[in-house]
């Protein structure tokens, strides 16, 4: 959820039943089609929302032992992977 509730972020495999894409649906008015943000490939999970409600943390699940954090701008799609330690896999 949005920190003022008007936008609520899930993954969802619905498109092709394998790859994890990110949506957007409006709480206020659940018979709006859910808006796809984000056509992925892989495991993406919709974590932390900015205070705009304009930007969102996702994690890009690789496997196990690797996980990738970017920042996704609304209408722009992702941003720099956020990388904790460069060259380093890292799983959170």
């Amino acid at each position: 959820w949005s920190d003022d509730g008007s936008k609520v972020a899930f993954s969802s495999n619905r498109r092709n039943g394998k790859d994890f894409d990110l949506w957007l649906l409006d709480p206020r008015d659940p018979k709006k089609p859910h808006q796809l943000i984000y056509e992925a490939n892989g495991q993406w999970i919709p974590l932390h929302w900015s205070a705009t409600g304009e930007q969102l943390l996702v994690l890009h699940d690789v496997s196990e032992t690797k996980k990738e954090l970017f920042v996704l701008t609304l209408g722009q799609g992702l941003g720099a992977r956020i990388d904790p330690q460069p060259g380093v896999d890292v799983a959170f």
